[in-house]
């Protein structure tokens, strides 16, 4: 990525689409970037959640308590 970035910075490189992978798993939650933006390092371009583990803070009618913690 250096050569190519040096290549961008002097104009001699074009721009060529760039995978990214996430540092953790999880599910894209916002995009804050499009397709064709210029960034800048340290730029936030997505919003990645973990989904693994859930709190759910809910109210259960008494008669389906046994139903939910079953």
């Amino acid at each position: 990525p250096d050569t190519v970035i040096a290549a961008l910075a002097d104009g001699t490189g074009k721009p060529q689409p760039l995978q990214l992978r996430a540092p953790l798993p999880g599910k894209v939650t916002a995009r804050h970037v499009s397709v064709g933006t210029v960034v800048q390092p340290g730029q936030a371009l997505l919003e990645i959640t973990d989904n693994s583990k859930v709190l759910v803070d809910a109210e259960v009618p008494e008669g389906l308590l046994a139903a939910v913690l079953d």
